[in-house]
């Protein structure tokens, strides 16, 4: 602190506290704190204030390392917060009620973030969820050209996924492990023939089992997509716009239809065979 400062900073009560500031630095507040009453007791407030926040986090089991994250996380915004300001706290004393307020409706919204992630921890990603989480998987897009994807057929020849970029999709997902092989494949949300990138910003966990939407019916979009460009019928962007926003919504407009061909075709059928049988 300086020579001519009145009070510690709330920046400076963090640095003491957790014993980050340099010996003269320490020394100084040291000094200061056994003097000043007002700086004593904010630092009494901001101490019981991480004493709740942890207190809550072992309350909900959650673990240490997470603890530290999120108390890290509060005290960089504290931080910030006092860079900003030109004015330091204890010159306004209107401003002190509201600071207070707000760490503690931050500590609240920290809650309550942590106890629904340990939530979703314990269900797991469904194989339900039809189409990506758009805060994972917005879509990843590189520049191509009409002469780079046309004639050439949409083979579904895309790249292999890396294993190891797979287990970070699963992970960002919270996939159960379990249901990791068997239930889910990681695809791409714009496919690569579409200029879609390799990005984990365009891949998610698609199931591809026995749900109506799944990977198959994904395919033949991509596919009729494909085809549409490559007869200009719609343009790339259009193209990579459809899928990232709702493709199954694109299946239902590009193909007219509400449930997917293929299992239109395997009702049909199996209602064939059963009027077959009835002869």
């Amino acid at each position: 602190m300086s020579i001519d400062q009145q009070h510690l900073t709330r920046e400076e009560l963090l640095l003491f506290m957790d014993g980050e500031m340099d010996d003269k630095a320490a020394t100084q507040a040291g000094v200061h704190l056994a003097r000043c009453r007002e700086c004593s007791m904010a630092l009494e407030r901001v101490e019981e204030s991480m004493k709740k926040l942890d207190a809550l986090y072992r309350a909900e089991n959650l673990h240490a390392s997470e603890g530290e994250r999120q108390r890290s996380l509060l005290q960089a915004r504290l931080r910030q917060e006092t860079k900003e300001r030109s004015l330091r706290w204890w010159q306004s004393p209107l401003l002190q009620p509201m600071t207070y307020a707000a760490a503690a409706l931050l500590v609240a919204i920290l809650s309550v973030g942590l106890i629904q992630r340990h939530a979703m921890e314990q269900s797991g990603y469904s194989a339900g969820k039809l189409v990506p989480n758009p805060k994972f998987t917005p879509g990843a897009t590189r520049q191509v050209a009409y002469e780079e994807i046309c004639p050439a057929q949409n083979d579904d020849k895309d790249p292999a996924v890396p294993t190891s970029m797979q287990q970070a999709v699963f992970k960002e997902y919270r996939v159960r492990r379990s249901a990791r092989a068997h239930e889910f494949q990681v695809d791409y949300l714009i496919n690569p023939q579409l200029g879609g990138t390799g990005e984990i910003r365009n891949l998610w966990p698609q199931p591809y089992g026995p749900t109506l939407w799944n990977a198959h019916a994904k395919d033949d979009l991509e596919d009729r997509l494909h085809q549409m460009v490559c007869n200009r019928e719609i343009g790339i962007s259009e193209a990579q716009h459809e899928l990232a926003t709702n493709w199954i919504a694109a299946y239902k407009k590009y193909f007219n239809t509400q449930t997917p061909l293929r299992k239109e075709a395997a009702l049909a059928a199996v209602r064939d065979d059963e009027a077959w049988m009835q002869r």
